[in-house]
């Protein structure tokens, strides 16, 4: 009865991170946190998500050490499953929204024409993402009030 306790420990012991990778895996099918394509950063890797398996994770790694901008870096990056009920999962892919705000700074100065300015700004906004950002914002709002 001891040797079938201790067998029972050990067991519990060595399958303890395969399992919870398999309920991780679980929590992946079910709750989508993220899904092959994306991209997401978990702590402190980023990466687009290559693969999802039952007990692993596969990124193919942007940014990171040696780049400074959002181009991959080459490096393939696995981790466990289990990761995500320990870190925080960010996902730049959502897809009712798939923008990433970001700021342009440029320099104007104090005696420039200030509408011209702001005009010619909207106009290239708009130019650049225009109906379909405009429309984008109106369903996020939407779903901001409910």
């Amino acid at each position: 009865m001891v040797s079938f306790g201790v067998v029972s420990l050990i067991l519990g012991l060595a399958l303890q991170n395969p399992l919870t990778s398999v309920f991780g895996w679980v929590y992946l099918l079910i709750r989508k946190p993220y899904i092959v394509g994306d991209r997401i950063k978990i702590g402190n890797v980023y990466g687009d998500v290559m693969n999802v398996g039952y007990f692993d994770t596969t990124l193919w790694e942007f940014g990171g050490d040696y780049l400074s901008g959002d181009h991959p870096s080459g490096k393939i990056i696995r981790f466990s499953n289990s990761r995500i009920f320990n870190e925080y999962v960010v996902n730049y892919s959502w897809p009712l929204f798939p923008f990433i705000w970001t700021e342009v700074k440029f320099y104007v100065s104090y005696t420039s024409d200030l509408d011209f300015i702001s005009g010619l700004v909207t106009e290239i906004t708009e130019k650049e993402v225009g109906e379909t950002l405009l429309r984008r914002v109106t369903g996020l709002k939407k779903i901001f009030e409910k």
